[in-house]
């Protein structure tokens, strides 16, 4: 991998992140023939991969032929794998605290982790993330950039970035790093940032103002729902509602152009889009009582 320059790597916020990428049967993890079949990624520590995280795993189900011929993996590749409940407590205790998460199109990665994850307790909501595809996208959009396009393999090919294994986590993971680490030098030469910190794509990434379209309360004995259908005003919307027994959003991924996973500060853009002043979290039962009043009593 290329280093940053030396000048460079120890100015920069976030020293160490994660890439990850990940592998499926399918496009949509609540759908039960959609199961996770490999998770890769890569730990760089000031411009330098210093870990790797590979595993297969078991999806339990025969493995469709068109992901066979895409990945290559078989269901001979992950019959003795470990099942999915394990590889994602593996990979949470790799991935350790203090870092963020890279990925192409993340938001499909994330929403995979997190689908499987919550059964059994591991979520990885807590973790800073960027998406390398909407960074790329804004400045392609900023500054014209040309680019053969704004798949992954397409920009690793306009940056000169290896890319043998496509379609393979781990791979795809490592390639992910070292495009994103283009793009920090690419957003340096068009701002000319001092300092390259990740703070400085921040700005990069398709900020969304979220606007709350419809919403609705629905309670039932000590159970309570608020039902909200949220848009960013620029065609993208997501459909779901904020469980406060559990403490939890949930969401329609089916009526969603994007996961409420996207971004970690979702929640928060929610609340204030309905002009609170907490986290859904963080409100008590004074006030959650005077959401039900504020929008349209219990129903």
């Amino acid at each position: 991998m290329n280093k940053l320059k030396k000048e460079t790597k120890s100015k920069m916020g976030y020293k160490t992140f994660v890439a990850f990428d990940t592998e499926s049967t399918g496009f949509y993890p609540n759908d039960i023939y959609s199961k996770l079949i490999e998770v890769g990624a890569v730990k760089v520590v000031n411009g330098e991969v210093v870990d790797r995280f590979s595993e297969f795993v078991n999806p339990e189900l025969s493995i469709p032929k068109r992901i066979r011929e895409l990945t290559g993996i078989t269901d001979e590749t992950v019959k003795d794998a470990k099942n999915v409940d394990e590889v994602l407590k593996e990979f949470k205790k790799w991935l350790g605290d203090d870092v963020m998460l890279v990925g192409h199109n993340i938001k499909h990665d994330l929403t995979f982790v997190n689908y499987f994850g919550s059964k059994s307790g591991v979520l990885f909501n807590e973790y800073p993330t960027i998406d390398t595809q909407a960074v790329a996208k804004e400045l392609t959009k900023k500054h014209g950039v040309q680019r053969s396009g704004l798949k992954l393999a397409e920009l690793a090919k306009d940056f000169g970035v290896k890319d043998e294994n496509h379609h393979r986590a781990e791979n795809d993971a490592l390639v992910t790093a070292e495009v994103f680490l283009k793009l920090i030098e690419e957003a340096k030469s068009f701002e000319k940032i001092g300092e390259t910190r990740f703070v400085d794509i921040k700005p990069y990434v398709a900020k969304r103002k979220i606007v709350a379209t419809k919403t609705n309360f629905w309670q039932k004995h000590d159970f309570k729902r608020l039902y909200v259908d949220v848009t960013d005003g620029d065609g993208e919307y997501a459909k779901g509602y904020y469980d406060f027994c559990q403490k939890t959003w949930c969401q329609d991924l089916k009526k969603s152009t994007y996961t409420v996973l996207e971004w970690v500060d979702l929640e928060d853009q929610i609340a204030l889009a309905l002009h609170l002043n907490k986290r859904f979290k963080d409100l008590n039962e004074k006030e959650i009582n005077e959401l039900f009043v504020n929008y349209g009593g219990v129903k």
